[in-house]
C-alpha cells in the first residue's frame, strides 16, 4: 500500500470524520480502513517507507502485548475498555506517534550459495513437520540474493527485508534487536552473514513486494 496516500486519507477522516465514517468509533474507522487497503493494494512499489501493516506491531510493542494478531483495533480498545469512541480518538494518538518513527540505519549482507541450498533443501524440516509430502512444498523465496535490515528511530526495533529475483520482500515483524534478525535468517538460510552499513538513499530505487 502507497504510505503517503493512507496517511492523506488518515489525516483527511481526522480532520472530517463524518464525510467518510458512519460514526465515530474505532470498529468503524477500522472497517473503513480495511477496505481502503484491500482495494488500493498494489503489488510492486518503488522505494521503500514503513508500511500501515507495522502499526500492528507499533500498538503491540506500545501496549506490551506479546503478539500483534489480534490487531491495533482490538488492542486499543480494550486498553481503552470497550469504549469505541474514546479509542477512535486514542487511534490518531498513537497514529501520529507512529508517523515519527524514521529509518535510521540500513545494512546489507549478500547471500552465498550453501544459504541458498539450505532454503531450497526441504528435507530439512522434516523433523519440524509431519504427515505432510515435504517435496510439494515450495520455497519462499526462488531466488534469494541479499537482505536489508533497517534500524528505525526512537528505538523501535528492526524491519527485515529479503531479496529474491531483484525484488525486496517484508518480513511481517518488528524485530526487537538484531539477535531476532539472526535467528530469522538462520531459520531460513541456516548462516548468518556479514552486515555492511549501506547509504540510505539506496531505499529509493529498491521495489518492494
Amino acid at each position: 500500500m502507497n504510505t503517503n496516500t493512507i496517511k492523506d486519507l488518515i489525516i483527511s477522516i481526522e480532520q472530517r470524520p463524518k464525510m467518510f465514517l458512519r460514526n465515530k468509533t474505532i470498529d468503524a474507522l477500522s472497517d473503513f480502513l480495511n477496505g481502503y487497503s484491500m482495494g488500493s493494494r498494489e503489488k510492486i512499489i518503488k522505494g521503500y517507507s514503513i508500511d500501515f501493516w507495522f502499526f500492528h506491531e507499533y500498538i503491540k510493542d506500545y501496549y506490551n502485548y506479546s503478539s500483534s494478531t489480534s490487531g491495533w483495533t482490538n488492542m486499543i480498545l480494550e486498553h481503552c475498555c470497550d469504549d469505541q469512541e474514546k479509542a477512535f480518538h486514542v487511534f490518531f494518538q498513537r497514529y501520529h506517534e507512529f508517523m515519527e518513527i524514521s529509518v535510521e540505519s540500513v545494512f546489507k549482507a549478500n547471500l552465498d550459495k550453501s544459504n541458498s541450498v539450505f532454503h531450497f533443501d526441504m528435507a530439512k524440516g522434516k523433523n519440524l513437520i509431519t504427515n505432510l509430502d515435504l517435496q510439494q512444498l515450495e520455497p519462499v523465496y526462488k531466488n534469494p540474493k541479499s537482505y536489508i535490515v533497517l534500524q528505525l528511530s526512537l528505538d523501535n526495533g528492526f524491519i527485515l527485508l529479503i531479496e529474491s529475483d531483484y525484488l525486496f520482500y517484508q518480513k511481517r515483524k518488528l524485530f526487537k534487536n538484531l539477535s531476532e534478525i539472526n535467528h530469522e535468517i538462520l531459520n531460513l538460510f541456516g548462516t548468518a552473514q556479514q552486515l555492511k552499513p549501506i547509504s540510505i538513499e539506496v531505499l529509493n530505487n529498491i521495489e518492494i513486494c
